[in-house]
């Protein structure tokens, strides 16, 4: 770790975070419940405009927020989880088109927006009150 990289040192040193190598156990579930969630949302087999049009939203480290993403497959939004490693992340409306970083959106579908958080159950504490 180069001693001069302060977010990989923070990260490291945060006790709200488990173990990057922890983390990595946990994708391979992470990617069956994406999979989940793409059947769920897209109602089809081949992607369709329910899946292709929707805005997801990561959440980096608490502090940065990466809207107006949409995804062509599961698989590329799978790509994208394991590249980002985001801490949380939203599933959001139904645009018109695919979207690309624009104000000039606006969304076709409202629908409930599940808001997961990647650290929600991480104590057993946590999980027996759920």
């Amino acid at each position: 770790m180069n001693p001069g990289n302060a977010a990989s040192l923070s990260l490291e040193r945060a006790p709200d975070h488990p173990p990057l190598r922890l983390r990595a156990r946990r994708l391979q579930v992470y990617a069956l419940l994406l999979l989940s969630i793409f059947t769920r949302l897209n109602h089809e087999r081949a992607p369709m405009k329910l899946f292709t049009h929707r805005d997801f939203v990561f959440t980096l480290h608490g502090v940065v927020y990466l809207r107006y993403n949409s995804f062509a497959t599961p698989h590329d939004l799978k790509k994208q989880v394991c590249a980002y490693n985001p801490t949380r992340f939203e599933i959001g409306l139904v645009y018109f088109a695919r979207t690309v970083r624009s104000v000039a959106f606006a969304p076709q579908l409202r629908e409930l927006i599940i808001n997961m958080g990647m650290f929600d159950c991480v104590t057993a504490d946590i999980c027996c009150r759920c």
